[in-house]
């Protein structure tokens, strides 16, 4: 398919990924490309339903925050702890301070990795990092700060990874100017 071809099909398929995350609250898990049927004149199927997730309106609002939050660096700090609070990520006893302090600095590689897209109206998956790996030292402090894990964010982490490796392979560039992650 023509560039012209793979932007169009990628752009569907990030559209409708973010619209099913944050206003469906439903979530199909199994983003590869043998769950996509392409047709001629552009269109798109997604198959194999095999693994989907509802996703609480907590959770799709939470990372929503989060990903705003962070993508506003400095400023947006307080507000990044506020939502890994209200998502239950981090123990109750951290505070703004010890948060910005111990667990950021650790979190910042995947968080930069995962609100990369959003920092341009437009993103060149074909360009796109590999995703950044914590050291054993890091993982040990990220779990003394962490505290629980809402049982659906693997699945969404899982989700993002897989249509960003998806939207590589296709060689998409997309449009990710949207009404829920922003600036």
């Amino acid at each position: 398919p023509s560039q012209a071809q793979r932007d169009a099909a990628g752009q569907r398929i990030f559209d409708a990924f973010l619209r099913m995350v944050f206003e469906l609250g439903r979530l199909h898990a199994d983003p590869h490309p043998g769950n996509y049927l392409f047709d001629e004149e552009g269109g798109v199927a997604l198959l194999d339903f095999g693994c989907t997730r509802s996703l609480p309106e907590p959770l799709s609002a939470g990372v929503a925050r989060a990903w705003s939050a962070h993508l506003r660096g400095a400023a947006g700090v307080a507000e990044l702890h506020g939502a890994y609070a209200g998502l239950g990520l981090i123990a109750p006893g951290l505070s703004l301070d010890g948060f910005a302090a111990e667990l950021l600095p650790i979190l910042q590689p995947l968080l930069d990795w995962q609100v990369a897209p959003f920092r341009a109206a437009r993103f060149d998956f074909r360009s796109r990092a590999p995703l950044p790996r914590m050291g054993a030292e890091q993982q040990r402090m990220a779990r003394q700060c962490l505290h629980s894990l809402p049982p659906e964010l693997p699945f969404f982490d899982r989700s993002w990874m897989g249509l960003n490796r998806l939207l590589g392979q296709l060689g998409a560039r997309v449009q990710t100017t949207n009404p829920w992650i922003h600036q």
